[in-house]
């Protein structure tokens, strides 16, 4: 039974008075603005996570396009450090080594500038030793950080971030039905190339050894580059944050640059960042590293289509 407003209820019951004449409630905000500003820039930062995948730091374009497509473009890198950097698990030996040396210190430091209270010092106790029992627990054995080590390290001290996105590009160009897009080839010096295709000097750039008196900008003619497109590979790292065996990110950022002529300087530019989900060293090598060379090539071929799509907005258009 609904009872009218300016009938009173009776007592015991649970009915609310209403007033004679009730005014219109305000309208009702949206959940989103009732929540604090620490809540939304949380909440954004989660919806816009930048952290998976291919993010575009900049996109430079000439003013106005070319007169003419460049009949022949050569691929180049210039990467001044080759190699990818691997943060390495720790064994339970080290991290709890570490983390005793850490320990003392501390309770060195509180008995000397704090010895009146060394009571609190004894206090701590309890949590030193759970903590180090979680960091043993969190560190690998000995057995299986040396089986990691010998079936990886020297995988993994091979691996060239610039190379192969270098070979996905020029692989990705050719599927397009593009031919004026080509590898330009790296000198070696006379003897034994197989011996410098393992040094990181050679491996640093494509023109990171050439022959004496020899100017880069003739080489690139005599290889057939009318045009240079540029790659730039650096912070190429498989790492985390600091800890025992913490979550590790497969991470690079990317810079290309065109160069209409061997000796222009680059009239467009596109700079890019990748960086993979974080998972565990042991994720990452288990069934052979399938996952560590899957996300590689996954992210060798994003950067490719962004790159090969910029070059042609930029011969299409001017940006």
């Amino acid at each position: 039974m609904t009872r009218a407003p300016d009938e009173l209820p009776t007592p015991g019951s649970m009915v609310a008075s209403f007033p004679s004449n009730p005014r219109p409630s305000p309208p009702r905000q949206p959940r989103w603005r009732r929540w604090s500003p620490l809540t939304l820039v949380v909440l954004a930062g989660c919806a816009t996570d930048p952290g998976r995948g291919v993010t575009v730091l900049e996109r430079q374009s000439p003013p106005s396009p070319p007169a003419s497509p460049p009949p022949r473009v050569g691929l180049i890198s210039t990467n001044p450090l080759p190699l990818l950097r691997i943060q390495w698990p720790r064994t339970r030996q080290q991290a709890l080594a570490d983390f005793s040396e850490d320990a003392n210190h501390f309770l060195w430091g509180f008995m000397t500038y704090a010895g009146f209270l060394w009571p609190a010092a004894f206090a701590t106790t309890p949590y030193l030793s759970a903590r180090a029992a979680a960091v043993g627990l969190s560190g690998l054995s000995s057995q299986e950080f040396h089986r990691l080590w010998e079936a990886h390290s020297d995988r993994l001290s091979q691996v060239l971030v610039h190379d192969g996105l270098r070979q996905t590009i020029a692989a990705e160009a050719r599927a397009r039905g593009w031919t004026n897009v080509f590898l330009v080839s790296k000198p070696w010096p006379a003897g034994q190339p197989e011996q410098f295709a393992r040094m990181a000097f050679f491996l640093a750039a494509t023109l990171a050894w050439l022959p004496p008196d020899t100017h880069p900008a003739d080489y690139l003619r005599a290889q057939g580059a009318d045009a240079v497109l540029e790659l730039e590979v650096t912070g190429a790292a498989l790492a985390g944050k600091p800890g025992t065996n913490p979550p590790l990110t497969l991470s690079y950022r990317l810079e290309a640059r065109l160069r209409p002529a061997p000796t222009q300087p680059p009239v467009a530019r596109l700079r890019l960042a990748y960086r993979s989900k974080p998972r565990k060293f042991d994720h990452w090598m288990e069934n052979d590293a399938q996952l560590f060379r899957e996300q590689l090539q996954s992210s060798y071929l994003q950067c490719a289509d962004h790159i090969l799509d910029w070059y042609q907005a930029t011969l299409a258009t001017g940006g």
